[in-house]
């Protein structure tokens, strides 16, 4: 006989991240995946003649209804909580710009989409957090270029993420968005979007700054607009559950990593103009005056050179005509070269 129906969906839970003892060793959080369905068949067995006449038909059983998908709960509260008290400053800023790698042969474990073109975009932090940096926020600044269709389609494809709602620091921000319902994703056409569940996507909010929870539903980047993501770091978790959410499916991780964690703070769009792929953290802003300084330096020694080649050549004009001039009045050649 079947388990009733609540009995099976009791099974089914989501626990909330544990605290940990300490901000170097964080909470250990679970996510549990439903139980495979137990296949059964009912069927009517066909009516039996005897010679007292036709025997009584079998009464098929009432099929059980259907089963509930079950709702996957995701809370950071118990992460947010450990950090608190601490201090908040905003520590920088860096651009995003992923690294183009080949892809792993092992194929994808995401039923959603894989990798294309043998190539995949890996996003490789500039800056590696401490735990001074623990409840501090932290901003990538990514141009209008990584939010066109084909390259989110790419984000969705490569998931370079690991965890749910708090991510490894090595995590793509642009995965973690749309994972963590912020951004809007985007697929090929080897999925429907259809079928994924999708709530309706809302149009950018310019100035998204109350922080902390995701909107109602992802939004769709504008043309004409950059995006800042803005991530507060937490402490690193022991482990790091997988999830399929928004269309696109994390990597599980741990454990044994060697950083700290993030969590998705706030979106904001922007137009940042000619500067949008300059670099803007202090070390990257002294480098840039090096290199300017540099090629002014080259830039200036072309022109000096250019100039001592053009009074060398003038100079070597004025002398051919005082030499031509002195032989057409007959002068010695020796008093006109001197």
């Amino acid at each position: 006989m079947p388990p009733s129906q609540s009995a099976l969906t009791s099974r089914f839970h989501s626990s909330t991240p544990q605290s940990a003892p300490s901000s170097t060793t964080a909470h250990h959080h679970h996510h549990i995946h439903p139980p495979a369905h137990s296949h059964h068949h009912h069927f009517t067995a066909a009516p039996r003649t005897t010679s007292a006449g036709p025997a009584a038909t079998a009464t098929p059983t009432q099929a059980a209804p259907p089963l509930r998908k079950p709702t996957l709960r995701i809370s950071s509260a118990a992460v947010l909580d450990q950090v608190k008290d601490l201090p908040r400053n905003h520590i920088g800023s860096e651009l995003y710009a992923p690294a183009v790698e080949a892809a792993s042969p092992r194929p994808a474990s995401s039923v959603l989409n894989a990798a294309k073109g043998g190539v995949r975009r890996v996003y490789k932090p500039t800056r590696a957090f401490t735990e001074r940096d623990l409840n501090c926020t932290f901003t990538i600044r990514v141009p209008r270029f990584y939010l066109a269709p084909a390259e989110r389609a790419r984000v969705c494809a490569d998931r370079c993420l690991w965890g749910s709602d708090v991510y490894t620091d090595d995590s793509d921000p642009l995965a973690a968005a749309v994972h963590a319902g912020w951004l809007r994703g985007e697929w090929d056409g080897d999925v429907d979007a259809a079928q994924l569940g999708l709530a309706e996507p809302l149009p950018p909010n310019a100035e998204d700054d109350a922080g902390g929870a995701a909107p109602p539903a992802p939004a769709l980047p504008p043309p004409d607009a950059d995006l800042h993501i803005t991530v507060l770091v937490v402490p690193r978790l022991r482990r790091y559950a997988d999830a399929a959410r928004n269309g696109i499916a994390s990597r599980p991780w741990g454990p044994g990593h060697d950083g700290l964690s993030y969590v998705i703070h706030k979106m904001r769009w922007v137009d940042e103009g000619p500067a949008r792929a300059m670099p803007r953290s202090g070390k990257a802003r002294r480098v840039e005056r090096r290199r300017k300084a540099r090629a002014a330096e080259a830039f200036r020694g072309v022109v000096a050179a250019e100039r001592a080649r053009l009074a060398g050549a003038a100079e070597r004009g004025r002398r051919k005509e005082r030499v031509e001039g002195a032989l057409g009045g007959g002068a010695p050649l020796a008093v006109a070269a001197a």
